[in-house]
């Protein structure tokens, strides 16, 4: 009998024992306007990814209405990537001045 409540003390839980989950340290929101992806804002670097594959797909439209075969095709991808690029960079600029000076990142409860 005495082993059993030797055991019983020995397997009893106490709070010292339990050991806490080690606390989450929440890290604050960045909004998409103020994230940068290769050095240029995300709507920015989405725009020259969109407007890429728009002027591949705007020369294919091209070649197909004028019934000509477009060889150089990378001229009309780099010049929409360059529109995107722009389009991207006034979004980015718009939301910008939209939003109220706060502290950087800081979150209402």
């Amino acid at each position: 009998m005495e082993e059993n409540t030797e055991l019983q003390k020995e397997e009893s839980v106490t709070p010292e024992t339990i050991e806490s989950p080690a606390e989450e340290i929440e890290e604050p929101i960045v909004p998409l306007h103020e994230q940068k992806v290769l050095g240029v804002s995300r709507f920015a670097f989405w725009g020259i990814l969109f407007g890429y594959g728009g002027g591949l797909i705007l020369c294919g439209i091209i070649g197909m209405l004028a019934n000509i075969e477009i060889n150089n095709t990378l001229l009309f991808g780099i010049g929409g990537a360059a529109t995107g690029y722009f389009i991207g960079e006034h979004i980015t600029k718009k939301i910008t001045a939209n939003q109220p000076a706060q502290d950087k990142y800081s979150q209402k409860p």
